[in-house]
């Protein structure tokens, strides 16, 4: 049946009105006492003064109820369609259970709905229904704890090392670290390779998620450990890299670190792992190459400058490296595209090509791994499975713990294989008898490979280059030669420990065992001997480590711009905008600083407020004449009061020699690109044609580049490429 509330009048009191038919075609009127609620959705009402009545007496000897019919008239007719009372859509005991479980196994309500509707036909349950049932889920498990307190009870239930880190004024948190009690096993066992990254639109917060993502020796990905940070600056990345470095506790520290090119993040790594090797991702500089030269080629010629490119990269030696270097440039020269060596050599190859070019990246172990992609895939999965950009983090947390299982059975399931399981060709191999089920099927296939490359190395009296040696820590084709020759088996010794390593001990562990009496005693004797109110805060603080529903924590703030430290031009524009929309409030002596090029994309309200011109009214007095304000201003041939507001804010800026020939001030759009469009307003066009501008100043540029070099190389070193490259 469905209720509604029908006030008695607007008091305290209400009559509950059951006027609806049931499944039987029957409608009931009970009346109680109860208080109204506001109401916050749209209001409504079920009733439609049905005079039916039904009394019913409970029998307190039998149990039973008595039902007594006062009023079987009706108003109307018989509901035909049941669906549009939610009553008779209700969930039953083992539907709503039914709902619980397959929401926590991440199914999307639809086929929550189509489940339901496939083990009982005859429900007229809708969509609505289980949208509601999800969020009763969801109120019931977060009832009476803050978000925090949430997020620190999952984390501590589930037996995850994690930190926080708070803002001391608010102590509202800015940074969680986390690690699944599986993923610590798994990095203690395999700390030679770390990959990093971050990735956006995962939680309710805005705030960048942090990804830290290992690989066995079966060449498989585990996630290492996993961090929210307020923003991506060097600070944050330290204190993400610090807590990773304190849960090796004495265990072999990683060998090489692949990132993009985030330059806090290298120098976070530099500082906490200085002595292992840093790569750059492959997949990142190709991306941003596509972006920023994709336009100059056509599709077979960037389909041919892919793959010199890759050529490039791949050059085992610094020789044929310049040997590659010289045939691209010859190319790309010789087409005329002189953007595309510029870009290449100055972003890329002239500054960090030891970082990614195979003849110097390839000189310390990497084991293969040249790019970040096994985190772009761990970024994937999780998206998929939160599917919005709102997730609290609580939920964001149970999905992590989801993966970082699978992953885990699935490394045994590998360890397992490699150990019971022999190839056919590997088999087949004589040198490899020593190594089956003691080293990874990973590392037998990359010896085979190898081992192909013996008979043209003979008949050419080569060298192999020694690459996967290097790279690798694998014998290479000179190496796999010179063994045949002598003992004919290849020796266990003779692989590097990773591969031979086909489980998930510590590696190198040097176990220390915590005294905890000890370091508890140290903190009683250090609260005991400060002041009650000082007490009192160190107890909160521990009884809030310790049980994390006592935290008073505070959620973190939504963050607005999280990436990395604001530019020089970003700082400019902000500083311009702030001290534009002060003019506005009628300040006179703020000064607005030129507007310059910038990538800085304006927000909406400042777009709207700098905008917004205020028109002073004039005053009005009896027998006195209107007087221009603006030749008092200094502008005498601008005419009209709308200009004052744009005198006051760019008057200090514009010499004042010039202020008496001044007629016209026109304040453009400050989205980055005001230089291109104040150009066009110059030249008697729309501002919105400042793409144009800068479009014909870059063709300029480019179609007489030798004369325009010659210009501006004689002011200053490389001052043409600076100049075109702040154009660009």
């Amino acid at each position: 049946m469905v209720t509604s509330l029908s006030p008695d009048d607007r008091g305290e009191k209400a009559t509950i009105r059951r006027n609806r038919l049931s499944r039987c075609g029957l409608c009931v009127t009970v009346t109680a006492n109860v208080r109204l609620l506001p109401r916050l959705d749209v209001p409504g009402s079920k009733k439609i003064g049905c005079p039916f009545k039904l009394e019913g007496e409970y029998q307190e000897n039998t149990g039973d109820w008595k039902l007594t019919v006062k009023d079987d008239s009706h108003n109307h007719d018989p509901s035909q369609h049941l669906e549009a009372h939610s009553f008779a859509r209700r969930l039953s005991q083992s539907e709503q259970l039914l709902v619980a479980k397959l929401y926590s196994q991440n199914m999307l309500p639809r086929n929550i709905l189509a489940t339901i509707r496939e083990q009982n036909p005859e429900s007229s349950c809708i969509k609505k229904d289980i949208y509601n049932a999800i969020q009763k889920i969801k109120n019931e498990t977060r009832v009476g704890e803050t978000p925090m307190q949430i997020l620190e009870n999952l984390l501590s239930s589930k037996k995850y090392v994690y930190y926080t880190r708070e803002d001391p004024a608010t102590n509202t948190v800015e940074e969680i670290f986390f690690v699944h009690p599986k993923s610590f096993e798994m990095w203690r066992a395999f700390p030679h390779v770390l990959m990093i990254d971050a990735t956006y639109k995962t939680n309710m917060y805005r705030l960048p998620f942090v990804q830290v993502v290992g690989v066995t020796s079966t060449h498989q990905s585990f996630c290492v450990a996993h961090a929210f940070i307020s923003k991506e600056r060097e600070e944050n990345f330290v204190w993400v890299l610090l807590q990773i470095k304190a849960m090796l506790q004495k265990c072999m520290e990683p060998r090489v670190i692949v990132t993009d090119r985030d330059k806090a993040l290298m120098n976070a790594c530099d500082k906490i792992f200085p002595d292992c090797s840093k790569n750059l991702c492959r997949w990142h500089i190709h991306e941003n190459i596509a972006k920023h030269c994709r336009a100059s080629f056509t599709d077979e010629d960037w389909a041919n400058f892919k793959y010199s490119w890759s050529v490039l990269c791949e050059s085992p030696t610094p020789d044929i490296y310049q040997y590659n270097f010289n045939r691209l440039y010859e190319r790309l020269y010789a087409a005329k595209r002189g953007r595309v060596i510029h870009y290449m050599t100055k972003n890329w190859l002239d500054p960090y090509k030891e970082k990614f070019v195979s003849a110097w990246s390839n000189k310390n172990l990497n084991f293969g791994q040249q790019t970040t992609n096994r985190v772009e895939s761990q970024h994937s999965l999780l998206k998929s499975y939160l599917r919005n950009a709102n997730s609290s983090l609580d939920r964001l947390v149970g999905f992590v713990d989801e993966i970082v299982t699978d992953q885990y059975y699935q490394l045994q399931f590998a360890f397992g294989t490699s150990l019971i399981r022999k190839m056919d060709s590997h088999i087949a191999i004589e040198l490899f008898d020593n190594l089956h089920g003691k080293v990874s099927h990973k590392a037998l296939n990359l010896l085979e490979n190898e081992w192909y490359k013996l008979s043209p190395i003979r008949k050419q009296n080569a060298t192999c280059g020694c690459q996967l040696f290097s790279s690798c820590g694998l014998p290479c084709a000179c190496r796999l030669a010179s063994i045949e020759a002598t003992c004919g088996r290849i020796p266990l010794d003779a692989l590097d420990v990773f591969w031979r390593k086909l489980d998930l001990k510590p590696s190198f562990v040097d176990d220390e065992n915590v005294d905890v009496d000890k370091v508890l005693g140290q903190v009683r004797n250090k609260i005991i001997s400060e002041p009650d109110q000082v007490k009192r805060s160190m107890l909160s603080r521990i009884a809030g480590v310790v049980f994390p529903s006592k935290s008073n924590k505070k959620a973190p703030v939504v963050q607005e711009d999280t990436r990395g430290r604001p530019t020089l031009k970003k700082q400019q524009q902000r500083k311009q905008d702030v001290a534009r929309n002060s003019s506005f409030t009628g300040s006179q002596q703020s000064k607005c600083d030129p507007a310059r090029h910038s990538s800085y994309i304006a927000s909406q309200d400042s777009i709207q407020a700098s905008s917004v011109i205020q028109h002073r009214r004039p005053t009005k007095g009896k027998g006195k004449q209107p007087q221009d304000d603006n030749a008092y201003l200094g502008f005498p041939l601008i005419m009209g009061k709308y200009a004052v507001n744009n005198i006051n804010c760019f008057k200090d800026s514009i010499p004042s020699v010039f202020h008496p020939y001044i007629s016209h001030i026109q304040d453009v759009n400050p989205d980055g690109n005001c230089g291109f469009r104040s150009v066009a307003l110059g030249l008697g066009l729309n501002e919105n044609r400042w793409l144009f501008i800068r479009q014909q100043l870059l063709q300029e540029m480019d179609n007489k580049e030798e004369w325009w070099r010659t210009v501006f190389d004689r002011v200053a070193f490389q001052e043409y490429d600076m100049l075109r490259h702040t154009i660009d």
